[in-house]
């Protein structure tokens, strides 16, 4: 993906076109590494406690059987 971006603004920057990228969280993720985006992060004490209590769907799903 990230070459895919890569060559497309190249071609774009030559014929003086716009490159959009459109889809999911994940390949716009992708995109913007490519652009040389910095990706925002949560801290470290976020990340620790992020979900801590929560059930994957798996496991809410299986806890009903």
């Amino acid at each position: 993906m990230t070459s895919g971006v890569s060559t497309a603004i190249k071609e774009a920057s030559v014929s003086g076109e716009v490159v959009v990228v459109c889809g999911s969280v994940f390949l716009m993720s992708e995109a913007r590494a490519a652009l040389g985006l910095d990706e925002p992060k949560d801290a470290s004490e976020v990340s620790e406690v992020l979900g801590a209590h929560l059930k994957t769907a798996q496991a809410s799903f299986e806890s009903k059987k």
